[in-house]
Formats: structure tokens, C-alpha cells, sequence
């Protein structure tokens, strides 16, 4: 199963972040989730998610 992540829908800077979430299963058509989660939150996931991007593209050119 693949994930992408959508664009940002809303914010409230001081407290919230909607995030749309697009997941595509292969048994499945894709369908979309809602997120609300606090702006610290979504800033850790979006770091976390570059950095594993970012290791996994050196172990493919390894």
C-alpha cells in the first residue's frame, strides 16, 4: 500500500493543522482521510518523513 499526502487544506497556526491524506491500496479504490492534529505534530511527521526519504534514496544508490 502506498501513501501520499495531500495538500494542506487549513491551518490555524496556533493550534491546528487538516491535513488530507490520499491512500491508494491495490485491493481498493483510493479514498481520502482527514487528519486534525496539533502544528508540532505534523512538523515532527513531515521531518520524520524526509529523513526516511532521504534513507531510503542513499540505500537505493548504494
Amino acid at each position: 500500500m502506498s501513501t501520499q499526502f495531500g495538500e494542506l487544506l487549513s491551518c490555524n497556526s496556533k493550534q491546528r493543522i487538516i491535513t488530507l491524506q490520499l491512500i491508494e491500496d491495490g485491493a481498493n479504490k483510493p479514498y481520502c482521510e482527514f487528519a486534525i492534529v496539533p502544528v508540532d505534530e505534523y512538523n515532527e511527521l513531515i521531518e520524520r518523513t524526509k529523513s526516511g526519504l532521504t534513507e531510503a534514496a542513499e540505500r537505493l544508490e548504494t
